[in-house]
């Protein structure tokens, strides 16, 4: 266990070190037009792959391989969401991305799949499950079965 913290310490270091701009506050950060500071969508990934790889090595139990994997998996996944909502939000709908959110999110699935043993499998679900009502509860939504 502690190998894998310390591996992701260094995922933590290697984020940190290519993207000064969440390393140093101030003016080093991108201005937004509204004239706020905000991570570019790119940081914004690194960082909650970062966030979540952590989280799951750590309520799963990783080696050190499974980390670098989940870490991998989730990224690209963050980064293909992120990618279907700048297309959404664009104001030329023409370059709209190949895959869908079904696909990003079967795929992902499909990666969490091998990557896992088939216990850890189903705790990742049961997280995903947790943390979908947890965010239903946060927008005023109460989940219903």
């Amino acid at each position: 266990m502690k190998n894998v913290l310390h591996l992701l310490t260094g995922f933590t270091l290697a984020t940190f070190s290519t993207v000064p701009a969440l390393a140093t506050p101030g003016p080093a950060l991108s201005l937004t037009a509204s004239g706020g500071q905000n991570p570019t969508a790119d940081q914004s990934c690194q960082v909650r792959a970062l966030q979540l790889s952590c989280y799951y090595a750590s309520a799963l139990r990783l080696s050190i391989s499974q980390a670098a994997a989940v870490k991998q998996a989730t990224t690209q996944e963050l980064e293909q969401l992120s990618q279907l909502n700048e297309a959404i939000t664009a104001p030329n709908p023409a370059k709209a991305p190949a895959f869908t959110t079904e696909q990003v999110q079967q795929q992902y699935d499909a990666a969490m799949l091998q990557i896992l043993t088939p216990g850890q499998y189903s705790a990742f679900h049961l997280l995903q499950e947790r943390q979908a009502g947890q965010m239903l509860q946060l927008s005023g939504h109460v989940a219903r079965k």
